[in-house]
């Protein structure tokens, strides 16, 4: 398990918390009650407390956590010309439940410097916002996670802004060998396992020149 260390702001006030992460769902405990889902946007009580969490938080759709403000220190491990480094990447996730989940964080800091993709609000998708992020970063500075690995792919059935890439690593000979999304959709049917973007395992490897994939 990985631990994140973050903040929770609602109407009532806003308050330390820490998520732990096994690479594929999230969990963390905010006033007494535990949280669990697969992305920031997907958070809902355990079992047992959901009567206690409708008198504290405001519940949306599905009982997920809403109108609230997430911030996230999530750890990104870095390739750089003088070796691997782990930095944070800060993001920060409004809440609501009439909107998508929008960033109105997004910054990456290495030693004291800072790579922010934007400023403002701006929808939530780390498909998007991982590349862009690795577009500003200084040459021989690679980010090294998931979302970069030659075996994680999305689904054709559409996918949420964070947390619903799927690692491949049990096939890995026949995604790296995958040439269309027809082939894609063949091959990956009954296999892959939900998993963050920004996770890192021991099973990475580089996304192969000429590799064909869905993301």
């Amino acid at each position: 398990m990985t631990s994140y260390k973050s903040k929770y702001k609602d109407e009532n006030g806003q308050e330390e918390i820490c998520f732990e992460s096994d690479g594929s769902s999230l969990k963390t405990r905010i006033r007494g009650i535990d949280f669990e889902g697969q992305s920031f946007e997907e958070l809902e009580p355990i079992a047992g407390d959901l009567e206690k969490a409708q008198k504290i938080f405001y519940l949306g759709n599905f009982n997920y956590l809403s109108n609230c403000e997430i911030e996230v220190a999530l750890p990104i491990r870095l390739c750089t010309l003088a070796g691997f480094i782990e930095e944070p990447l800060m993001v920060g996730v409004l809440l609501n439940e009439s909107e998508e989940p929008e960033l109105i964080k997004f910054a990456l800091t290495i030693r004291e410097d800072i790579f922010s993709l934007f400023e403002g609000m701006k929808e939530m998708s780390f498909e998007y916002q991982l590349p862009a992020l690795q577009s500003l970063l200084p040459v021989g500075v690679h980010i090294k996670s998931c979302f970069f690995c030659a075996f994680s792919a999305y689904s054709v059935a559409g996918w949420s802004g964070f947390g619903s890439l799927i690692c491949f690593k049990d096939i890995k000979e026949k995604i790296i060998s995958v040439k269309s999304k027809e082939e894609y959709m063949d091959v990956a049917e009954g296999y892959g396992v939900s998993v963050q973007e920004t996770f890192l395992c021991s099973e990475y490897e580089d996304i192969k020149a000429g590799q064909w994939q869905y993301k």
